[in-house]
């Protein structure tokens, strides 16, 4: 072989071990960014089903919330009723007691009535 084929044999060789070099590191590069997409795609799944359980807990969170201020709302009409009946009885409950002791101030009068009638009354006959 003529001495520049040598040359251009050895540049070709070489030339070809450094295409090979390089698919080799285009596979491998490929496979890594195969791999990060495939890594990406699960860890982006998992975070989607994370917001869908958070949106679902927000909704039922919403919901407890709702029922809590209808349940307190509720309470709160309660008590204002029975306060509301607690005074009107207080207040019938003290015009009882002024009637009964306007009551009892009448009988004791008329039980002294009585208790003079029963004296008296031998000279009324």
């Amino acid at each position: 072989m003529a001495p520049g084929c040598e040359f251009l044999d050895s540049q070709l060789d070489l030339e070809k071990q450094e295409r090979q070099t390089l698919m080799n590191e285009n596979i491998k590069i490929t496979e890594e960014a195969h791999n990060m997409t495939a890594d990406l795609r699960r860890e982006l799944n998992n975070l989607q089903s994370e917001f869908t359980a958070l949106q679902a807990r927000c909704s039922d969170a919403l919901v407890v919330e709702s029922n809590a201020k209808s349940e307190i709302e509720s309470h709160r009409r309660l008590a204002h009723e029975a306060r509301e009946k607690y005074e009107r009885e207080l207040a019938m409950h003290a015009n009882d007691v002024e009637v009964t002791k306007f009551l009892f101030s009448i009988s004791e009068r008329q039980l002294r009535y009585c208790k003079v009638f029963e004296i008296y009354s031998p000279y009324f006959v």
